[in-house]
């Protein structure tokens, strides 16, 4: 089950199925389903593996051009975002741009719905966040 929606720069939300692109056929995630997604600005692969209320979120962006996504949540939550690949712009609501380089991570409250992913340039991205929703926090 999907967590997060998330639209593409031209404020369409993507829709993820298990039909992986070729592109991404490469990535392999042994005893796991991934879900896939295209975008004009190329392909996104996502997997989410829950825990006990927490969820671990692989992210792969493979892009043809710079573009950006929102993701939208629908309740407040504390990320760990760990970035493996490249180097994105990450803007979580109202806290301010972030930029997080390659083998960069943090820990951000993100107590609004919407947050913006960056990417400056074409190639593959890759980051995992672990997620943990508000009421778990208590």
């Amino acid at each position: 089950m999907m967590l997060t929606r998330l639209y593409a720069d031209n404020n369409d939300e993507l829709v993820f199925s298990t039909n992986i692109p070729p592109e991404l056929k490469a990535i392999g995630f042994p005893f796991y389903s991934p879900l896939a997604a295209t975008t004009q600005a190329g392909y996104v692969l996502w997997l989410e593996i829950p825990c006990n209320g927490i969820t671990v979120r692989l992210q792969y962006y493979l892009l043809n051009r710079p573009c950006h996504f929102t993701m939208a949540s629908s309740k407040p939550e504390l990320r760990l975002p760990f970035m493996l690949t490249n180097h994105l712009q990450y803007t979580p609501g109202s806290l301010g741009s972030l930029l997080f380089y390659e083998h960069g991570y943090n820990i951000l409250y993100q107590h609004e719905a919407v947050c913006l992913l960056h990417f400056q340039k074409e190639g593959l991205y890759s980051f995992t966040e672990i997620i943990f929703p508000e009421n778990i926090l208590v």
